[in-house]
């Protein structure tokens, strides 16, 4: 389908609007909105399990543009472009997923891929005086071809990120992961990491609250004690179960067992129960107790004491069939003082 400047190529919502297990692809239109437009501070759309793809807006919100409150459950935004060349000429060409221009949004379970801004926000765009809650979501491979924010950009306005994955997003003057210009946005117990161009985090103006236990890689705006710099390990894009894909924890991420689990979070994206270890783990995924075995509890019965190490210590050495070695906890194919690092530092 396609629409003029008045936007929403493939859906426009003036109303209420709810939309379950949904495929909106291949819509374009020259204003705001190419697959959907939610125009109006009162209107209300809630999208459950629907996937978003494929659309072009010239002007805004590549995928989705929304005024009002919207709510994405479970969703896929994927390979959808917002160009920059319609009548918004100050504001065009961003938020190549999503682009909540003014109102609120609330996303869970949700993850962003391959979506391209021309100017901001490759994968979502917050508008002067809009807000987002994001939880347990990934934000994945998005760009921001010739500005900032290839994950996220913000710009006055209010964003607050839990349990969230942020990784391989690219932006060609800066925040390849968050850019941020004057908005306000706290993070907690989410991974930015592998920005392909503009850094991790980048904070021009406005304020960033570290609400502990996050992951940048390059150490980008954290302050919090509880939150670290480094390579998270995180697999590729992938079906992991549950209804989006996500970015697994490789064996030896510092992400598990990292974070505080939270009253109001207790699935990861997949619908995993956090916590599956001694606490949770950082980012959109957790770790199952039985995905690398038992890690360094080598007998799996709850405790790692002198049983542990008198099993790792009989397996030193080269492992005869990497696939059958449960003391090679960093899966190098080698027990060594590496293990005994990992089973030393999780003793008791």
């Amino acid at each position: 389908n396609v629409s003029g400047t008045g936007g929403g190529g493939g859906v426009r919502n003036s109303g209420q609007l709810t939309m379950t297990d949904c495929v909106i692809n291949g819509n374009t239109t020259s204003g705001r909105g190419g697959g959907l437009l939610q125009g109006g501070a009162d209107t209300v759309a809630v999208l459950t399990r629907c996937t978003i793809s494929d659309n072009a807006a010239i002007d805004l919100g590549g995928g989705i543009t929304s005024d009002g409150m919207m709510s994405l459950i479970d969703c896929q935004i994927e390979n959808n472009s917002s160009s920059g060349f319609g009548p918004n000429l100050v504001l065009g060409g961003a938020g190549g997923g999503l682009m909540v221009f003014s109102g609120s949004a609330d996303v869970r379970g949700t993850t962003f891929v391959n979506n391209v801004a021309q100017n901001r926000g490759g994968g979502i765009q917050v508008g002067a005086g809009a807000s987002l809650t994001i939880v347990n979501s990934t934000i994945s491979h998005n760009t921001a071809v010739s500005s900032t924010g290839g994950g996220i950009h913000l710009s006055q306005d209010d964003v607050t990120m839990i349990h969230c994955t942020v990784n391989g997003n690219a932006a060609d003057a800066g925040g390849g992961g968050i850019f941020n210009i004057n908005g306000h946005i706290t993070m907690q117990n989410s991974i930015v990491a592998n920005s392909a161009s503009g850094g991790d985090i980048v904070i021009s103006s406005g304020s960033f609250v570290d609400g502990g236990a996050n992951i940048v890689q390059d150490g980008s705006a954290i302050s919090a004690p509880t939150s670290m710099s480094g390579d998270p390990m995180l697999g590729p894009l992938a079906d992991n179960g549950g209804p989006t894909p996500t970015h697994a924890l490789l064996p030896d991420t510092i992400a598990i067992n990292a974070a505080a689990c939270l009253d109001d979070v207790l699935v990861d994206q997949r619908g995993v129960e956090r916590p599956q270890g001694k606490a949770c783990d950082i980012g959109a995924f957790e770790v199952q107790a039985d995905e690398f075995g038992c890690g360094p509890d080598i007998n799996c019965d709850g405790v790692v004491n002198v049983t542990d190490l008198l099993l790792l210590l009989g397996a030193w050495g080269a492992c005869a069939d990497p696939a059958e070695c449960p003391a090679d906890l960093n899966g190098d194919g080698v027990v060594n003082v590496s293990d005994l690092l990992i089973l030393l530092s999780n003793w008791g």
